[in-house]
This record gives C-alpha cells, sequence and structure tokens, in this order.
C-alpha cells in the first residue's frame, strides 16, 4: 500500500504533462486553447519562438479570437520589429526591454500554464492547477502593470517621446493623408502648434516650408529643436507672431485638453494666421468613439454617448502608454471653429479599413480658413 506522501507525488503528476520537438509544443498549444477562460495571458515570448512558422502563430491567434478570447502578450525585445508586420487580432502587446533574453515563455489559460523552453528543440510543459494558475496571473499582472505610462495632461506628453518618435502606424494614417493637402509649400511659413518633437515639422521642412514649431513640453521643445533650430522654436504662446502663418497645423492637442482651453487655442491660431491663412485641425475621429478596438488603440469602454461630451482612457498599441483623452461631438467642434472666426472649408477622414467587423476612419482633419470680417 502506498505511503501518503507516495500518493500525492502520484496526484501531482497526473496533473503535469511534458511534450518534446515542435510538434508536441503545437500540441500543448492547442490543448492550452482549449482551457476555456476569457484571456490569453502571455510573459518571456521570444524570437526563437518563432521556429514554429509564422502560419501557426497566426491561424492560432485567428482561432483563439475567433473564440471570443482576448490575448495580452509580454513579448521579449527581439519580437518587436515582427509584430509590427504580424499582429493578432484581439490582441494587447509589451515588451520587456532587457539585454538578456530568457528562452522560457509562460502562457496561463484559465486552470492551466503552458511553460515553452525553446531550445533547439523545444520543451513544454503543461501544469493543470486552478491554484497554480491563479498565483502564475497574479505576477503576470505585476508584469503587465508595471511601467507602464500614464499621460493625463497636455505637460506629459514628454514622458512618452520616444514612442511619439518611432510611431509608423499613425504616420502612415494621418501625416500622409493632412500632408498632401497642404499643397506646395516652398516658402510658406508653417506653423505646427503643439507639434511635440518636430515629427512632422521636419517633414513639412524637408519639403520647402520655413517650419515653426510651438509646444507647452520642455522635453519635447528640446528635441524639436535638434530637428529644425531652436530658433524655430517657440516657448511660449506669446511669443508666437501673429498674423505672420500661411497654414497652422494643430494634430491631435484639442482633444486633450479642456473645453477652455480649445477655445483658448482656436483664438491664439486665429489671431496667428494671416488673412485668409489656413488652419488644419485633426485628432481621433469622434464618430468612433464607440469603437473598442483599432489598428492604433484600445479604448476603455464608457456608458456616455455620442452627444455627450466626456473623457475616456486608451491604450496606444505604438509604445503601450496610457493617455486620457475627451469626446466630444463634430458638431460641438465645429461650433467652436466658427465662434472663433474660422470658416470650416472641409472635412477629410483618413483611410478606411476593417477590424473585427467595424469600418474604421481613426481620424478627422477639419480644413479651416480664417475668416474675413
Amino acid at each position: 500500500m502506498p505511503s501518503k506522501m507516495t500518493t500525492t507525488a502520484l496526484r501531482q503528476k497526473a496533473h503535469t504533462v511534458s511534450y518534446e520537438g515542435t510538434e508536441g509544443v503545437k500540441t500543448l498549444l492547442r490543448l492550452l486553447l482549449d482551457a476555456g477562460g476569457k484571456e490569453h495571458h502571455t510573459f518571456g515570448s521570444a524570437k526563437e519562438s518563432l521556429m514554429l512558422g509564422d502560419a501557426f502563430w497566426t491561424e492560432y491567434h485567428k482561432e483563439r479570437a475567433a473564440r471570443g478570447i482576448k490575448a495580452k502578450l509580454i513579448f521579449n525585445e527581439s519580437l518587436k520589429d515582427w509584430v509590427q508586420n504580424n499582429k493578432y487580432p484581439k490582441t494587447e502587446y509589451k515588451f520587456i526591454k532587457k539585454s538578456f533574453e530568457p528562452l522560457t515563455e509562460t502562457i496561463i489559460r484559465h486552470d492551466k500554464i503552458g511553460i515553452i523552453i525553446w531550445t533547439k528543440t523545444p520543451i513544454g510543459i503543461l501544469i493543470s492547477s486552478k491554484v497554480a494558475a491563479e498565483s502564475y496571473d497574479k505576477f503576470w499582472h505585476i508584469m503587465w502593470d508595471a511601467n507602464r505610462v500614464l499621460v493625463s495632461g497636455q505637460r506629459q506628453w514628454g514622458k512618452v517621446l520616444k514612442e511619439l518618435e518611432s510611431e509608423k502606424i499613425k504616420l502612415a494614417y494621418y501625416d500622409n493623408t493632412l500632408i498632401p493637402l497642404l499643397g506646395n509649400l516652398t516658402d510658406k511659413k508653417v506653423l505646427d502648434y503643439g507639434g511635440g518633437p518636430a515629427v512632422l515639422a521636419t517633414a513639412l521642412k524637408a519639403k520647402g516650408a520655413d517650419s515653426r514649431l510651438f509646444d507647452i513640453s520642455p522635453d519635447m521643445r528640446t528635441r524639436a529643436g535638434e530637428r529644425i533650430g531652436r530658433e524655430n522654436v517657440y516657448k511660449k504662446a506669446t511669443d508666437i507672431p501673429q498674423g505672420y502663418f500661411d497654414i497652422i497645423i494643430c494634430n491631435l492637442v484639442l482633444c486633450i485638453v479642456p473645453e477652455k482651453e480649445v477655445k483658448n487655442i482656436l483664438e491664439n491660431m486665429y489671431q496667428e494666421t494671416k488673412s485668409r491663412g489656413m488652419v488644419y485641425i485633426g485628432f481621433c475621429n469622434p464618430l468612433i468613439f464607440d469603437v473598442p478596438e483599432s489598428k492604433i488603440d484600445f479604448r476603455m469602454r464608457t456608458k456616455h454617448k455620442y452627444e455627450d461630451n466626456h473623457n475616456y482612457k486608451k491604450i496606444k498599441k505604438e509604445g503601450n502608454y496610457e493617455i486620457v483623452e475627451s469626446h466630444r461631438p463634430i458638431e460641438w467642434y465645429t461650433s467652436a471653429f466658427k465662434e472663433a472666426g474660422f470658416d470650416l472649408v472641409d472635412t477629410i477622414f483618413t483611410p478606411e479599413y476593417e477590424l473585427n467587423g467595424r469600418k474604421i476612419n481613426d481620424f478627422a482633419i477639419f480644413k479651416l480658413r480664417k475668416s474675413v470680417n
């Protein structure tokens, strides 16, 4: 008759199964896919995991998403470039910025834990234990929440300067829509109001514009000065010359400031623009306020309606930081434009695409002309 200790050991062993080789690890992953639960949590994914093939991972996560299961994945830094071209549906990402990357990946699904060691011949271990899975998941949450930056005010954007400079998806949609609208910029005086690290201002300068920038963040101004020259960067709104600019651009600013500040900024731009000068104001499309996920971000749902002015949080996929943004109906903004003295010439939306069954235009750009009284 086995001892109590031997019986316990056998019971524990029955809940732990090992796998070897790429086919064995695929079997483990399929068992995790069938484990139930509402979320798929991973940490430690390494570039070596790609030995299973892009097609396998793509189909695996399509199946996971089709089952209504969201994924939150903490990858090693080596997978960052790969993710840009191979994004999974219903997925959020974070990256571990470490010089040493472990070969061990851990996946938590419901009451199961999958541990994969990505050696030349990969080894997998499947543990079925609700208590152990809950413990691992608590650790995963600590890792997931650690170091996520929250941008909750206009002066805090310097905290994500590097992330803003490395944005590619936003550039592809927003900047590449806006720049052709501006026409021939040779010798045109252009101000980027709230222009951050001067990514756009630099592109406009390359097209022949006399490109200037204003931002309230010291870190942003320093980086902008390195790009377009310190003499072209304004420290205070009162330093900006009046009646001077042919074109003013205000990109993703009005949606992150209070209503009173929106009106102050519009009044400032009216004063700074030449007679019949043009102003281009753009921000996240208010018409998709209820879309929980786009290619650019995840949005925290609220109970507010489109007509309600309200704040909500977003998680930016590029950079993985949170922001607090203000939703206001398009009609509220057009009324504010008219009150400030601008005529609405056109409303342009960035290119449409479909994600999770929703048709999405990420940004709206308002083309305004300074009225002549």
